[in-house]
């Protein structure tokens, strides 16, 4: 049985290979080493992170069958043997094992990305309540100083926060250290967070639930409610 590598629209023969489950010298990460004809600078520009490739197993018999190995994305060293030769090493990210375990292995590291980046999409258009079931559906803080338009909402340790203005991406401007540029989202795990002064506007429906000092409280009133647990205790019943 031989071997044929294909990236890139080329097919490669392969003239030896190599896998581990636990490579020890590359972070006891799973990787696929093979022996190809090649230069180490041709090498160098085809083997690089995230490459869609694929080994396609030659069979005496005349039939061949073809595995994708997108899953390791991640480039590793090239050995130049000097004869003409060199050894590439692709490898599975630390990233992609934890897709392998979401997802079954069913799906590449890039697809991953890309299948976040339409959740995230997605998750824009969820109200308030509906959000709050989900923060992790929210893009967190990347501090690499882009700009952060005002409304959008983060993941912010299992909570959501909306940009109160335009910001940008720093440290200097995270909730923690710059608590005047954001605002809460007043609703968690679908309920809503019982204000300290409740208007008209703002009232509490007959049985609604509302987050009280880090306890979940049903308005028992009988009516629409503007007072807080502390306010008025009998109108609340602690959940």
């Amino acid at each position: 049985m031989t071997y044929t590598m294909i990236a890139k629209g080329r097919e490669i023969p392969v003239l030896w290979i190599d896998r581990k489950l636990m490579d020890k010298a590359w972070d006891y990460r799973p990787t696929i080493e093979c022996k190809i004809e090649m230069t180490p600078a041709e090498a160098a520009a085809l083997f690089v992170d995230d490459l869609t490739w694929s080994l396609r197993r030659n069979r005496d018999t005349g039939d061949s069958q073809t595995e994708d190995c997108s899953l390791y994305s991640m480039a590793g060293g090239i050995t130049d043997n000097r004869d003409g030769t060199v050894t590439v090493k692709m490898g599975k990210a630390k990233t992609q094992e934890l897709v392998d375990v979401l997802t079954g292995g069913a799906m590449t590291l890039t697809a991953a990305r890309t299948a976040r980046a339409a959740i995230e999409t997605g998750a824009e258009s969820l109200t308030d309540q509906m959000a709050s079931t989900a923060p992790s559906l929210f893009p967190a803080l990347k501090k690499n100083g882009s700009l952060v338009k005002a409304g959008t909402r983060i993941n912010w340790n299992g909570q959501l926060k909306r940009a109160a203005s335009d910001l940008w991406d720093t440290a200097e401007n995270s909730p923690d250290s710059a608590p005047g540029l954001w605002e809460d989202v007043n609703y968690r795990a679908g309920v809503r967070v019982i204000p300290e002064t409740i208007t008209a506007g703002l009232a509490f429906a007959v049985d609604e639930l509302g987050w009280w000092k880090g306890e979940v409280y049903k308005n028992i009133l009988g009516v629409v409610n503007t007072y807080t647990p502390d306010q008025y205790p009998a109108g609340w019943e602690k959940q």
